[in-house]
């Protein structure tokens, strides 16, 4: 929801129910989620069962790609979990984009549900039935770090989906990706009133797609590489962008313990084909998008 200020009082419609609230953070809204080609008109909207948590559910020009927008209740507020586009024919996320603030997003100390599930807002033919049969060699890589989400229990759940997950390299799971996702959430402590920080978090897939098995011998999109978009973005007191800064980092490999080169996120949506940020207004994100 934009207002005009930090307590402007919006009236929007979410989630099919017409509601007049206050609104304080106008600077958490989805400047980092990709432009897509999801469609308002098919929105469908799931009630989950753990907590109070729900999510949209768009559908795209790709009949195997959907976008989705998992939320949770905290504070008497709904606040977007994370938002991502899912390939059916993968069985996996292409790219997984959210918000991390250090109020908004606090680290309650929530743990790790380890509630692993099918995703309620997708078919379940389209998910890897939450095991591979190289177990050996791959993890159930989170894309949005459980520790990225402590607010709540329920927050943390819906990290756990299989949606969420991919056939991870074991060691660089536990390795350099687990540090890096360290390295972000130190980052996101340190936003504070009136900045936030933007995650893109995606798998690289090189031509021809290689793929593992999951446990009940169906096909999984095996990545060859990930990727983590950060912009640290600032916000005056009438809610408008101030300033943005940018940066990528890149694991050109999925079978080894390496650490990512840094790169820009121009090269980043070179590579996949996605342009991320494009909420981001052109004259801050052009610039940050280089650095």
């Amino acid at each position: 929801v934009k207002g005009t200020g930090d307590k402007s009082s919006v009236q929007k419609t979410f989630y099919g129910t017409t509601r007049s609230f206050t609104t304080k953070w106008t600077y958490l809204n989805g400047y980092e989620v990709a432009a897509s080609t999801a469609q308002e008109s098919s929105r469908t909207l799931v009630n989950e069962t753990y907590g109070t948590t729900s999510a949209a559910v768009y559908n795209t020009s790709n009949s195997m790609q959907k976008v989705v927008t998992h939320t949770f209740s905290h504070n008497s507020k709904v606040k977007r979990n994370y938002t991502m586009l899912y390939d059916g024919d993968k069985k996996c996320a292409m790219w997984v984009a959210y918000v991390m603030h250090a109020t908004e997003y606090s680290n309650n100390s929530a743990g790790r549900t380890d509630g692993w599930a099918y995703d309620p807002a997708i078919d379940k033919s389209w998910q890897f039935n939450g095991g591979y049969t190289q177990s050996d060699t791959y993890d159930r890589g989170h894309q949005i770090a459980s520790g990225d989400r402590q607010t709540t229990e329920s927050a943390n759940q819906q990290t756990f989906y299989y949606t969420n997950m991919t056939p991870q390299f074991g060691s660089l799971n536990r390795g350099q990706w687990q540090t890096l996702e360290g390295k972000v959430q130190t980052l996101a402590a340190s936003t504070s009133g009136r900045d936030s920080l933007y995650v893109v978090t995606g798998p690289i897939f090189n031509s021809p797609v290689r793929t593992t098995t999951d446990k009940s011998g169906a096909a999984v999109g095996l990545p060859d590489g990930y990727y983590k978009c950060l912009m640290k973005c600032s916000f005056d007191a009438n809610g408008q962008m101030t300033s943005a800064h940018g940066t990528a980092l890149l694991f050109d490999t999925n079978s080894s313990n390496v650490a990512p080169a840094q790169t820009t996120i121009d090269a980043i949506e070179t590579r996949t084909g996605f342009n991320f940020f494009s909420n981001v207004p052109d004259s801050k994100e052009k610039s940050a998008e280089a650095e």
